[in-house]
């Protein structure tokens, strides 16, 4: 959990982090099962989601478009 967690001050008009504090306080949150928490059961189909998102996006990169005889370098 502690990987997943993001440290920042609660700016105005967040609605879905005033349940962990006030307007301009620092807090420690990662998405739950049911939202944005600092002491529940965090939501592992919410970052399994955004891994597979993150996947796609590099393999949109590196994979060759068209032309499979042509290999992309990284470095």
């Amino acid at each position: 959990v502690e990987q997943l967690q993001v440290t920042r001050k609660i700016k105005k008009g967040e609605k879905a982090l005033l349940v962990l504090g006030n307007t301009g306080d620092v807090v420690t949150f990662y998405q739950g099962i049911t939202g944005l928490t600092n002491s529940e059961v965090y939501s592992s189909g919410y970052y399994l989601e955004l891994m597979a998102k993150k996947r796609d996006e590099l393999l949109s990169v590196v994979e060759p478009q068209g032309d499979v005889g042509k290999q992309l370098s990284l470095f």
